[in-house]
């Protein structure tokens, strides 16, 4: 076996092996796992007002709309619609599935809109106070199919629920009984008109919106609700950042330094190598050698770990409940695989130092 090959390093170094690699799994764990979190958080944030990216909300607070938003060229339709909130608890945050009370036809409208599918025919008729909603919004509240719930001092029956992208229920109701619907006061844009751009004029209809309607009214568009989504996650994101480049530095320092004292141990070894010929190029391509490949069998068990984490957390706590389940992307892979890049450079730097002061005859001679 060559000198400084890595199995033999590890056979001699172990220990050290071993806690490099910890050092290097844990860390990873550590911001993955914060990572996978936050984004959960994020995803179920935006799914919650997901549909706004097709259409914006008018709260005119019972009031009649102006008819020239119904006649303008870019909008496409202007629906009556009172609206209701069902809770939905995330695994990190809580939010809520938004529950259109509309005409049947419009709720036809909306499902194509948003390319939800589901049987027409089995949408309920007007007026019979039954839901249908995204089935995650039923899994996660444990609402079973005909059972009665009261959402808001508002009675309905569970009808069925549907496959989509949206946190979104609908109960058919004609015209006139909407008008009459008891819908508690404390509950925001609880009465007033979806407004439907026609294809691509969202901005350009969000934009006569605000700069059109009675300032009694409110508008809730997409960038209203990408507002929320940040000052929902913003703060944690950039906690999360400021954690992620503590631990890097941590790291990198501590392993650096611990790398100096390990190669420090073994400044002998490099002595007798020096001594037998072996140039200062060639040692330091074996060191490199030894501490990237323990990085990189760090990152890949750390890796494995992440999916095994993953995959357990989903099965047994997110998919149960109805919640966006965690993933890998690759703003996570592109955070967790600096560090042991950071690992690498602040290890290596020393020990090439260290090496440059190497005199093997003094070394071997014990002056050192």
């Amino acid at each position: 076996m060559k000198p400084l090959s890595y199995l033999q390093y590890i056979k001699g170094n172990h220990k050290k092996v071993f806690s490099l690699i910890l050092s290097i799994v844990f860390s990873i764990l550590l911001i993955g796992s914060i990572h996978m979190f936050l984004t959960n958080s994020i995803d179920l944030a935006k799914i919650t007002s997901k549909q706004y990216d097709r259409m914006t909300f008018i709260d005119t607070n019972g009031e009649e709309i102006d008819e020239t938003i119904e006649q303008h060229p870019d909008i496409d339709r202007v629906i009556r619609v009172r609206s209701n909130f069902i809770l939905f608890q995330g695994m990190a945050i809580n939010s809520s599935g938004e529950v259109y009370i509309m005409d049947r036809d419009d709720v036809i409208y909306i499902m194509n809109l948003l390319h939800i599918e589901f049987d027409q025919s089995k949408i309920p008729e007007n007026n019979l106070n039954e839901l249908i909603s995204d089935e995650r919004l039923l899994i996660n509240n444990e609402y079973k199919i005909g059972e009665e719930i009261t959402v808001h001092n508002q009675k309905m029956i569970v009808n069925k629920g549907f496959k989509s992208d949206y946190l979104l229920g609908f109960i058919p109701t004609n015209q006139e009984i909407l008008n009459d619907i008891y819908i508690d006061e404390l509950i925001e844009r609880s009465n007033g008109y979806l407004i439907v751009p026609k294809e691509n004029k969202l901005e350009e209809v969000n934009l006569f919106l605000k700069e059109n309607l009675r300032t009694t009214y409110k508008v809730y568009d997409n960038e209203y609700w990408d507002s929320v989504v940040e000052n929902v996650t913003g703060d944690v994101s950039y906690l999360f950042n400021i954690v992620t480049i503590i631990i890097l530095i941590s790291i990198g320092i501590g392993l650096g330094i611990s790398t100096y004292v390990h190669y420090f141990q073994r400044r002998k070894e490099f002595g007798v190598l020096s001594s037998l010929g072996y140039s200062d190029r060639k040692i330091l391509l074996r060191i490199n050698q030894e501490i990237i490949i323990t990085s990189i069998i760090a990152f890949i068990f750390s890796l494995l770990l992440l999916i095994i984490e993953k995959y357990l957390i989903n099965t047994i706590l997110l998919i149960p409940a109805g919640v966006p389940i965690f993933h890998l992307d690759v703003k996570l892979i592109s955070r967790i695989i600096v560090i042991p890049l950071f690992t690498s450079v602040f290890s290596l730097v020393p020990t090439w130092i260290l090496l440059r002061k190497i005199d093997s005859v003094s070394i071997i001679e014990g002056e050192i």
